[in-house]
């Protein structure tokens, strides 16, 4: 968490070599549904070749990613101009106030932006679902004297994000457009794992967002939540979702989500076991999907690190 807040940066008395900030994943998962039997395919998208790293000259963090089995990747540039404001620029998760690679909860990304928000020529929804990616640009300015434009850093700060393409939630690759699509905001307070922010959006079809998310780590328990509203044609959509992940050891843990979106409640128990050290690992992951009137499923994934 600190080598991120502080740029990917070590001291210069480590060799390059050694140190290097890549890896590697092999993953797969699969869907068991007593509606759907065996009708859904394995799926290997969690596997990844990555690499974020920090050039000391001239001064700038980037994020490579690329997931070959599906042909997917993301690239941004960040660079910090001083303590107080910085601007990124490429493909990366919308909101900033915690980042879904790092920030990492055993129970699923909340989206907190209800989906149906307008729909598209290509049949989807978007953009902006929190959780997911955009092409676009964001400037971050930092306030007060404690805090740093360096991303994951502790502090108040100030964000907005032109998005260029519209946004896919979770996983895929959005499609870059010359247009720019509306106009996000953010403001938050971060320490640590611990976060607490208000955000927005205007779209230039007339969408509006308006979301609240926190986050808050005590002792073994790290508990999240948020609450969002959406209005674009005549239509209202609104999602409160809150969760908690217990690590009682550092293998093991158990969350618990439940998502509220339009009156429709939804429950996604997760356990989760680690087995490894410090240069690899495997993970086993067991996620349950509850809802009313809809037969559960359960999901089981299986990641290696290296």
């Amino acid at each position: 968490q600190r080598f991120y807040a502080n740029g990917f940066r070590l001291p210069t008395s480590h060799k390059l070599e050694a140190t290097f900030p890549a890896w590697g994943s092999l993953s797969a998962s699969a869907r068991i549904s007593q509606s759907l039997g065996n009708a859904v395919p394995i799926s290997y998208t969690g596997t990844e070749i990555a690499s974020y790293g920090f050039f000391d000259q001239p001064k700038i963090i980037y994020h490579a990613e690329y997931h070959p089995t599906d042909s997917l990747y993301d690239l941004y540039l960040l660079h910090p101009f001083n303590k107080t404001y910085s601007i990124e620029a490429g493909e990366f998760s919308l909101l900033s106030q915690y980042d879904p690679r790092l920030d990492v909860s055993l129970s699923r990304p909340i989206t907190q932006f209800p989906g149906g928000s307008g729909p598209l020529a290509d049949g989807k929804y978007g953009p902006l679902s929190t959780s997911g990616f955009v092409y676009g640009l964001r400037g971050t300015v930092s306030l007060g004297k404690t805090g740093t434009a360096m991303p994951y850093s502790d502090g108040w700060k100030v964000s907005g994000v032109v998005p260029f393409s519209n946004e896919v939630p979770c996983t895929g690759q959005p499609d870059f457009q010359s247009s720019p699509k509306g106009v996000f905001l953010e403001a938050f307070y971060r320490r640590g794992m611990s976060s607490y922010g208000a955000d927005v959006f205007a779209g230039r079809d007339g969408r509006q967002y308006y979301g609240l998310v926190g986050q808050q780590k005590l002792g073994k328990f790290f508990l999240e939540g948020g609450a969002a509203v959406a209005n674009f044609a005549d239509t209202q959509t609104t999602l409160l979702s809150i969760a908690a992940t217990w690590t009682p050891a550092w293998d093991k843990a158990a969350a618990l989500r439940i998502d509220n979106q339009d009156g429709f409640i939804y429950y996604h128990p997760t356990l989760s076991y680690l087995v490894g050290g410090d240069t690899s690992a495997l993970r086993l992951v067991v996620e349950g999907a509850i809802t009313r009137g809809v037969a559960p499923s359960t999901t089981v994934s299986l990641e290696y690190k290296f």
